[in-house]
């Protein structure tokens, strides 16, 4: 599956849902999610679970970047996992907790993501078709970009993993500072 996609920070999650509803966007379902990051060469790899559902692995690529950028991914089940990517343990990176409101509007998925002390965060996310139509959908994250500016942050340039682990690096080095050591 090949999707374009893009993340902002969320000046106010609660306003921008409102717009959206008033917009005609759809609710989907709102969910608490666990992804757990292992550490791979040339992508990345996340073990997801949630309490709608039994866990799934995604494998997937995506460039950094703050603009919308594709991402390719192959979803795995417990058990297609474990025969892609061996029965030990894999070496884990870091685990993100988030609740995810979803809306859907025009072949657009929109993710309100709560990361708790790491903020609060909007995907744009649509799906790139068989025909490859990349430049479509990169429009339509942009229009929607446009849209919605004043209740958008900056444009996150890096995935949550990523997020999660400057803020630890961030909040150890304070420690370190703090306790008065070099």
């Amino acid at each position: 599956m090949k999707t374009v996609e893009c993340k902002c920070e969320a000046r106010d999650p609660a306003l921008l849902e409102a717009l959206l509803r008033r917009r005609g966007a759809t609710f989907i379902a709102e969910i608490g999610q666990r992804d757990t990051y292992f550490r791979i060469p040339d992508a990345r790899l996340l073990r997801r679970e949630s309490h709608d559902g039994p866990p799934e692995w995604l494998f997937y690529t995506r460039a950094h970047g703050a603009r919308p950028r594709v991402c390719a991914a192959t979803c795995y089940s417990e058990g297609a996992a474990r025969e892609r990517f061996g029965a030990a343990p894999l070496p884990q990176w870091v685990t993100i907790e988030k609740r995810r409101r979803t809306w859907w509007r025009d072949g657009l998925r929109i993710n309100i993501d709560n990361l708790g002390a790491l903020g609060r965060f909007v995907e744009f996310e649509t799906r790139i078709g068989a025909r490859g139509d990349a430049e479509a959908c990169h429009a339509r994250i942009v229009g929607a970009r446009r849209e919605f500016e004043p209740l958008l942050g900056e444009a996150i340039a890096v995935g949550y993993a990523e997020l999660a682990v400057h803020a630890i690096e961030v909040e150890a080095e304070a420690r370190r500072l703090s306790s008065g050591h070099p």
